[in-house]
């Protein structure tokens, strides 16, 4: 795959029926279905008003830590298992009852498309935070928490005061012009 920053450029896609490999730039075809966005590692084709997304396969590796020191009688632990991170409440928790604490490590400000909010960039993160150690980075931009797309502080504030009953979180960002998703269990 072969994309700019604006997810366009063209990708090289093998047919499994038939074997051959196919030179395809955005917005043509192949077998019905139109390149339409083009990202590092996948691309978004159409067929029928329907969305389709194609990965690059890769090896899986087996990926597996542990970051864990005592501050202040807290224990800081994430735990990472392959795709699994698990983030310990208390932890957390450390965050959520002391919002000086918030934004002492990170720095978020509003990213607005006229009058819309579009989700909040960071600004400044300490890699030394819970923040930090969740993968998130300066210039990320969060779009979304738990499938609730961020468009207002008030959206914000909602997943933040609700953070205490949550199990899993989920983030979904956009970085280097493409969103991700990173995933967590709490603990």
């Amino acid at each position: 795959i072969y994309s700019t920053s604006s997810n366009t450029g063209w990708a090289i896609v093998e047919n499994k029926r038939d074997k051959k490999s196919y030179f395809i730039a955005q917005y043509e075809k192949l077998d019905g279905y139109i390149l339409t966005k083009l990202f590092k590692n996948h691309v978004i084709f159409e067929k029928q008003a329907k969305e389709y997304k194609l990965e690059i396969s890769k090896a899986k590796e087996n990926i597996s830590y542990e970051i864990s020191r005592k501050t202040n009688n807290i224990n800081e632990n994430v735990v990472v298992q392959n795709d699994s991170v698990t983030v310990k409440r208390d932890y957390l928790n450390s965050y959520v009852q002391n919002p000086d604490k918030v934004w002492q490590n990170i720095a978020i400000e509003e990213l607005r498309n006229g009058s819309k909010i579009e989700g909040f960039k960071v600004g400044r993160v300490n890699q030394n935070s819970v923040f930090g150690k969740l993968g998130l980075k300066q210039g990320d931009i969060i779009k979304a928490i738990n499938n609730k797309v961020l468009d207002s502080y008030a959206d914000a504030f909602a997943v933040y005061n609700n953070i205490s009953k949550t199990k899993y979180l989920n983030i979904e960002i956009l970085r280097n012009n493409e969103i991700m998703e990173l995933n967590y269990e709490i603990d």
